[in-house]
């Protein structure tokens, strides 16, 4: 059985500088997955993760290359990482006593190789792990470690960036780490009916105050239960987890997206008017028009229909009036042969 990395001699005033970023337990976004992927594609890595150190766990703010959104301390390879200042390279993890009979060397995910860049909290402590892992034995050269640091330098930075909209970052701000856990959805890594449904709320007090228009559109995978029927649930959660980071990847930062069940997903937009919200829909259409995504070996077919609909002074700021008109103008789009938006 492995052992556990020791606690660092800090680990207290660790933990609180970790807890006052506010990032545990948060959805995913798109500005943390597009450093991962690319890493993944700048040195060739199949598995690149932006990890934070809780007591317990080691949960992930981005992870390319592997499903789970968190793994218990104890076996993780970055409670190692963050008790040095300088990067943690494992060239092959079965020569390592460290790690010889970790499980996740001798099971999923096979880890052979390990980088990790510890990232750093404002107040100068070892929060996390910018980390790459590959199934294979490897050794990196000078210019892959100045990559990886600069890239663990750009996290840092994100960790700290108030990019989210008001909504997202004063719910976030008032609830603790189990409470926002409770708002999130698993499979996706968005917001739950529930948290979507509270940050809506949110950001209709924000603009009744600021009397500034906002949107909310609806978006449903077309024929989501025949890709089910076809190649089974496993594909269709893989489907589901994909589209949604496809709908960040096209979001603007300070969009918030929610799953609210089923194949059915809401994105809130703060601060718009008809045209912006346009493009931000004919953007997240944009990430399907190739109609095919891979799961496994497998190609499948994938398109998706958009209502979206103003909010606002004109245009009535309740919340369930809202999502009706939104709903109304997916109905439109679906009749209109699917595959597009409408706005209402």
């Amino acid at each position: 059985m492995a052992t556990p990395a020791p606690f660092p001699p800090n680990e207290k005033e660790r933990l609180e500088s970790l807890l006052a970023l506010n990032q545990l337990d948060t959805p995913g976004e798109e500005r943390f997955d597009r450093i991962t992927r690319m890493a993944q594609r700048l040195l060739k890595m199949p598995i690149v993760l932006v990890s934070l150190v809780d007591a317990k766990r080691v949960w992930f703010k981005s992870n390319q290359g592997v499903d789970a959104s968190e793994i218990s301390r104890a076996v993780s390879f970055c409670g190692y990482a963050i008790l040095q200042e300088e990067m943690m390279i494992v060239p092959d993890a079965t020569k390592d006593h460290r790690f010889a009979d970790n499980i996740m060397v001798t099971g999923p995910p096979f880890i052979r190789f390990f980088a990790g860049q510890p990232i750093k909290s404002p107040q100068n402590f070892n929060v996390g792990t910018f980390c790459l892992i590959d199934t294979k034995p490897r050794e990196i050269s000078e210019e892959d470690i100045f990559n990886i640091k600069d890239l663990a330098y750009w996290v840092e930075k994100e960790l700290i960036s108030e990019r989210l909209g008001l909504a997202q970052r004063e719910l976030i701000q008032q609830l603790n780490n189990a409470e926002r856990k409770a708002l999130l959805d698993p499979l996706t890594r968005l917001w739950n009916r529930d948290g979507i449904t509270q940050v809506l709320k949110k950001q209709i007090n924000f603009s009744k105050k600021t009397e500034k228009i906002f949107a909310i559109a609806i978006l449903d995978i077309d024929y989501f239960k025949k890709i089910n029927d076809t190649y089974g649930h496993p594909a269709g959660d893989k489907v589901l987890a994909e589209v949604s980071r496809r709908i960040r990847r096209a979001s603007r930062d300070t969009d918030a997206v929610g799953r609210m069940g089923g194949e059915e997903f809401i994105i809130v937009m703060p601060d718009v008017d008809s045209k912006l919200a346009g493009e931000v829909c004919a953007r997240i259409l944009g990430q399907f028009q190739e109609h095919y995504f891979n799961v496994g070996t497998v190609r499948i077919p994938i398109q998706a229909s958009i209502g979206c609909c103003l909010c606002g002074k004109d245009n009535g700021w309740d919340e369930t009036e809202a999502i009706k008109k939104a709903d109304k103008a997916l109905y439109q789009a679906k009749a209109n042969g699917r595959n597009q938006f409408v706005m209402d």
